[in-house]
């Protein structure tokens, strides 16, 4: 399945469709991509870890995923080898909205 470049160059098409229409999902993938596990992340968002879950399982059932391991590998075939990483770097942080700490 994941040897097959036909599929992993459609499931990068969609994760960039996806990300634009969707900032909060772009906010998951990004904080799933720091190794955030959801219930951080919904402490971060301020959003229910329950409504992260559901996010998450969306993303995974948009992209055709189980796993966080094919949701970088779909990640890694959506950026560009010599350009920058979709809309983020998965090291980038993102900003809490409780404010610094």
């Amino acid at each position: 399945m994941l040897n097959d470049p036909a599929l992993r160059l459609s499931r990068a098409a969609n994760l960039r469709a996806m990300l634009l229409r969707s900032p909060r999902k772009e906010e998951i993938v990004r904080l799933l991509c720091q190794g955030r596990t959801e219930a951080a992340i919904g402490r971060q968002l301020m959003i229910a870890t329950c409504t992260v879950h559901a996010h998450v399982a969306d993303i995974y059932d948009d992209l055709s995923v189980s796993d966080r391991l094919m949701l970088g590998i779909i990640i890694a075939d959506a950026s560009p080898a010599d350009g920058p990483s979709l809309a983020f770097k998965p090291s980038e942080s993102v900003p809490s909205r409780e404010g610094p700490s």
